[in-house]
């Protein structure tokens, strides 16, 4: 093969048989394209892999942080009542949920706890890692004040009675 205008210096499309100092410019580097693709894939594939598992933790930190809001908020109504069966819902809907994830997880610690008038959820996330280390950490803790539902709902009721009296019907 030949490089037109480099060694074809007559135009008829043959090489020069003569040897000069532009001689390997007239020869086409075969593999040239295998090196370079050689050089580039691993990278490609690096950064392809690298944003797949981006993407696994961040969807897993969205996961977990909706699965703890819904058992903090759901276990909420049970505070009331009592303590511990405000906790025991909490945990087991945080368990229940656990296992409808669809992505893996390195590793993950849920716990559930109940204060003076509140219950707080929290889940340790660890995920992305290659052969046992860990590359993205995420903590997550939601917390929600104990609800009597009945007394706010009344009190819902009230304020939509009170925007339709100064207001015509705001709600």
């Amino acid at each position: 093969l030949s490089v037109p205008g480099l060694c074809d210096k007559d135009g008829d499309g043959m090489r020069e048989k003569k040897k000069d100092k532009t001689a390997w410019k007239c020869q086409v580097q075969k593999g040239s394209m295998t090196v370079e693709a050689a050089f580039v894939m691993p990278l490609v594939l690096l950064v392809v892999f690298a944003l797949l598992l981006l993407t696994m933790f961040v969807h897993n930190r969205a996961w977990y942080t909706a699965v703890c809001a819904e058992a903090a908020i759901s276990a909420s109504t049970a505070g009331i009542r009592s303590r511990q069966e405000a906790q025991e819902m909490a945990a087991e809907k945080m368990s229940r949920q656990k296992g409808e994830q669809g992505f893996p997880v390195g590793s993950l610690s849920m716990t559930a706890a109940t204060g003076e008038d509140y219950v707080k959820t929290h889940a340790g996330i660890r995920s992305g890692g290659v052969m046992g280390i860990g590359l993205w950490d995420a903590q997550i803790e939601e917390k929600s004040s104990f609800v009597r539902p009945v007394s706010f709902i009344r009190s819902l009721m009230a304020l939509e009675e009170w925007g339709q009296e100064k207001n015509e019907g705001w709600l």
